[in-house]
C-alpha cells in the first residue's frame, strides 16, 4: 500500500536521492547542486516549496512531489 504525504524534515535524505536518481537518469547526475541541508532550510525554515511524498509500506518513499510557487520576478523575489 501507498500512502501520500506532506514530506517531513526528515523525509528530506530521501527526496534528495529521488532527485539524485532523477539527474543521473537524465544523463545529467553532476546537475544536482542542492544538499540534503539546502532541502531542510529552503522547505522547512524559509518555507519557499512544499512537498509531498508517496510512501511504501515496504519500500518507504518510493516518490515526490515538489511545489514551488510562482515567484514575481519583476519584484525581486527569487525561487529557490
Amino acid at each position: 500500500m501507498v500512502t501520500i504525504r506532506k514530506a517531513l524534515k526528515e523525509d528530506m535524505v530521501a527526496v534528495h536521492a529521488l532527485i539524485t536518481e532523477l539527474a543521473v537518469y537524465e544523463r545529467e547526475p553532476d546537475a544536482v547542486i542542492i544538499s540534503v541541508e539546502d532541502l531542510k532550510h529552503h522547505g522547512f525554515t524559509e518555507q519557499r516549496f512544499d512537498c509531498y511524498v508517496a510512501e511504501h509500506e515496504q519500500f518507504g518513499v518510493i516518490g515526490m512531489a515538489l511545489i514551488i510557487p510562482a515567484t514575481a520576478h519583476g519584484k525581486g523575489q527569487h525561487s529557490i
